[in-house]
């Protein structure tokens, strides 16, 4: 289900693009959408991936998935 989600938010944006039909969100703005509640979060990461808060984040999350192991 996962992946038919992706290819049809993927199409829609490729439509979008050709048409000429609305704005298009490129990098480093996003959106995810949960199919179980029904709910879609609009995102915007200034900076992307070097953004402090983002490397905060990973450093985060690699430091807790090495407790883990």
């Amino acid at each position: 289900m996962g992946c038919e989600l992706c290819a049809g938010a993927a199409a829609t944006e490729a439509l979008k693009i050709l048409l000429q039909r609305g704005p298009v969100a490129a990098a480093p703005f996003g959106y995810q959408f949960d199919a179980y509640h029904n709910r879609m979060v609009r995102t915007w990461r200034p900076g992307g991936y070097r953004n402090p808060l983002q490397q905060l984040a990973m450093w985060a999350i690699r430091r807790r998935r090495g407790a883990r192991s």
